[in-house]
């Protein structure tokens, strides 16, 4: 299982620096993020994280969204150059 996951974080490392030629390793941090989320439904609800993995995935979408839009309203537009 571990190999599983380490596997899902290199594919979408892979994908990120294919498309946007940078590696952008905030993948790392969402499945972070995710697997607590995961740990914490477990304990609280006693239940399969099978079960429990459509939840997590809505959770960890949202909040996800949530962070990005509220740091992105933070940054200042890019100035463009007179010439």
């Amino acid at each position: 299982m571990l190999g599983n996951i380490y596997a899902l974080g290199a594919i979408g490392v892979t994908l990120t620096f294919g498309i946007l030629r940078f590696a952008n390793f905030a993948h790392g941090e969402i499945m972070t993020f995710a697997v607590y989320v995961t740990l914490t439904l477990i304990w609280i609800t006693r239940m399969a994280s099978l079960v429990l993995l459509p939840l997590t995935m809505a959770i960890t979408s949202v909040l996800t969204s949530a962070s990005t839009a509220s740091s992105s309203s933070r940054c200042a537009p890019a100035r463009r150059s007179s010439w």
